[in-house]
C-alpha cells in the first residue's frame, strides 16, 4: 500500500535529472487492544440541592 502511494506521488516527477525508486518495506504496527473503560460511574447528589 504504502508503496502504490509512493509511486503514484512522484509518477508525476518524471525528469532525466531525478529519478525516484522505492526500495525496502515498512513494517506495520501491531493492532492495539480495545480501548476499555470500568463502569465506575456513580451518581453524586448534592447535600444542598437535593431537589434537582
Amino acid at each position: 500500500m504504502v508503496e502504490q502511494e509512493l509511486k503514484s506521488a512522484f509518477k508525476q516527477a518524471r525528469s532525466k535529472y531525478m529519478k525516484v525508486d522505492v526500495k525496502g518495506s515498512v513494517d506495520t504496527p501491531d493492532v492495539p487492544p480495545p480501548l476499555t473503560e470500568p463502569d465506575d460511574m456513580v451518581i453524586v447528589t448534592s447535600p444542598c440541592h437535593t431537589s434537582r
